[in-house]
């Protein structure tokens, strides 16, 4: 649905879930998540489903949803001549 999900990392510490690998209908221990840190926005960490849980946990279970789709991407100046 091209929503962003916001979820906790840790204690005082937000990341974006962007993708979700499943090999199935229900989470797996084979699954791979993809999470964009506002750290280092420029590249997309993958965790195994174990390792995610273990660091998003910590904050505790809980998840935001935006009820809109986010905006589109920003245009960018390129120089032609």
């Amino acid at each position: 649905n091209h929503r962003g999900a916001a979820i906790g990392c840790g204690t005082a510490h937000f990341q974006t879930l962007v993708g979700w690998d499943s090999n199935g209908t229900a989470a797996t221990s084979d699954d791979r998540w993809y999470v964009c840190n506002n750290n280092s926005p420029q590249k997309i960490d993958s965790y195994s489903d174990s390792q995610f849980r273990r660091l998003h946990e910590a904050s505790g279970p809980w998840v935001v949803i935006l009820s809109t789709p986010p905006h589109p991407a920003r245009p960018q100046y390129r120089r032609w001549w």
